[in-house]
């Protein structure tokens, strides 16, 4: 009878309903799915449904389910979905729904075991829509890392407009030491000091990525290279200057008369 049927026993009921041909029972496990699932049962029907291709009309309904009542879905829920459900539920409500798309998009990033992290993020970055300030540095890591560039761009337009509102936390996550300055140099006086240290070819890579991928603050830059040029000894200080003099092209007043100096004099 259709009164047998509850979430507790369909996934039995269905699965003996098909090994043993039993077609009345396998129509009552569907107008039962069909009228009395819950959205939060869904989610449990999609996790223990996930290995059985004859599950596959139990599945769509609750694939349905769950993209009909999606605004009222906690993002932890998603996570015991395979991905290819979780990308099929997201791109059908991404039109109406981006910022929660992207954010549970990247709450599932967040906790996919190490090993398939690549995987899951190219496959998810599609999804990725918007991208909150407090996410972008965490999201631009990845996306540089696995070599996702729709992703890095929007990253990179959030980071230069909203730099102290990013989790500074995930710097440290940037591998390149040129990309980590690079993206801090307007912001950051420790990050001008420690380029003082650099040769000036690798400050020269900083400054290419800065106007590649970042915004810089002009007249903190040619501050920065008049105190380069400052800390560089006398025989090394013609070339050095020639490298950098090309990327000054605002001079703050204080700074004029010392580079006219050096610029006559080379």
């Amino acid at each position: 009878k259709y009164h047998v049927v509850n979430i507790n026993n369909i996934i039995p009921l269905w699965k003996t309903a098909h090994v043993l041909r039993i077609p009345l029972l396998a129509y009552h496990c569907i107008e039962w799915i069909k009228a009395d699932l819950q959205t939060t049962n869904a989610f449990d029907i999609m996790y223990e449904t996930n290995e059985y291709a004859a599950m596959e009309t139990i599945r769509s309904i609750s694939l349905q389910k769950i993209a009909n009542n999606f605004r009222q879905c906690e993002k932890d829920w998603f996570l015991k979905l395979g991905l290819e459900p979780l990308k099929n539920v997201l791109e059908n409500v991404s039109s109406m729904h981006p910022q929660k798309v992207s954010d549970i998009a990247l709450h599932y990033i967040q906790h996919v075991a190490k090993e398939y992290l690549e995987t899951v993020f190219v496959q998810l970055s599609d999804c990725i829509r918007q991208v909150r300030s407090k996410d972008a540095l965490y999201l631009y890591v990845l996306s540089v890392k696995f070599g996702v560039d729709s992703t890095s761009n929007m990253c990179r337009s959030v980071i230069n407009k909203n730099y102290h509102q990013l989790n500074h936390d995930d710097l440290n996550a940037i591998e390149d030491d040129a990309v980590r300055c690079a993206l801090s140099f307007n912001y950051e006086t420790a990050t001008r000091d420690s380029m003082l240290q650099m040769d000036a070819n690798t400050v020269v890579d900083i400054f290419e990525l800065v106007n590649r991928d970042f915004q810089v603050d002009e007249l903190k830059r040619c501050s920065f290279i008049v105190n380069y040029l400052k800390h560089t000894n006398n025989e090394t200080k013609e070339s050095v200057f020639l490298k950098l003099a090309k990327y000054i092209n605002q001079i703050d007043s204080k700074d004029a008369l010392y580079l006219y100096g050096l610029s006559v004099k080379f």
